[in-house]
């Protein structure tokens, strides 16, 4: 037996897999989830928009890049944020264990506080 999330969720009944996202859906904060849900959707339709199929460290890093041209390192982080938990919950993806990503980020965070000095 494998112990691959995907392979448990395919053998799971389907009114535990209902249940149990039912439960994940709980996980937002209810004051911001339209936060976390536009930032998901936002994120989903650049992948569709840019023929990308699955998730992977280098898709996030790219569209990262590009959001860190149009926003500011603290909204990026706050953005990063809630797209890692949306992808978690939404994908059964675990972004945080991205090394070059979080490189990024901590590089972007970084550059903003020596400027702001």
């Amino acid at each position: 037996m494998s112990d691959s999330s995907e392979e448990s969720i395919n053998d799971t009944p389907p009114d535990i897999h209902l249940a149990a996202n039912e439960t994940y859906e709980t996980l937002l904060p209810q004051q911001s989830k339209n936060k976390y849900e536009f930032c998901y959707k936002k994120f989903m339709n650049w992948t569709l928009a840019n023929g990308i199929e699955n998730t992977s460290e280098n898709v996030l890093t790219d569209y990262v890049k590009k959001l860190s041209c149009e926003i500011k390192p603290s909204t990026l982080c706050t953005t990063y944020s809630m797209l890692k938990t949306m992808i978690n919950i939404k994908n059964n993806i675990d972004t945080s264990t991205y090394p070059k990503l979080r490189t990024f980020l901590k590089l972007q965070w970084a550059n903003y506080n020596m400027k702001k000095i």
